[in-house]
């Protein structure tokens, strides 16, 4: 979770913070997780290609 990596940081999380995290809905967590495929899919092929030239 979000609120866990900043704790895991050993950042102070001002509580109203947290309070807006747990707001998000699951309709944002799943937009935001769609975009990381988006964003990750490009990287995921290349190295895909780089470990086939290696091979």
């Amino acid at each position: 979770s979000v609120a866990g990596c900043c704790m895991q940081l050993g950042e102070q999380v001002p509580r109203g913070a947290i309070e807006e995290m747990k707001k998000l809905t699951d309709q944002t967590q799943h937009k935001l997780e769609a975009k990381k495929r988006k964003l990750l899919q490009p990287a995921e092929e290349e190295a895909s290609a780089l470990q086939t030239e290696i091979n």
